[in-house]
């Protein structure tokens, strides 16, 4: 069960945001950077927060 991100009108669930870190792993990213870029492209693109606290 994923968690709802919501920002802008968008839902984006927890399997999407894991898919797209192993994308970016994939394609030479550093895994312990990985949330870093996806965050900053949720700020960029999305003028939202990928990982909301909890």
């Amino acid at each position: 069960m994923g968690y709802q991100v919501y920002g802008s009108g968008i839902e984006i669930d927890k399997e999407s945001v894991e898919m797209a870190e192993r994308i970016l792993i994939d394609n030479g990213i550093e895994p312990d950077e990985a949330s870093v870029v996806l965050q900053a492209v949720g700020y960029a693109l999305l003028d939202m927060e990928l990982y909301p606290e909890s």
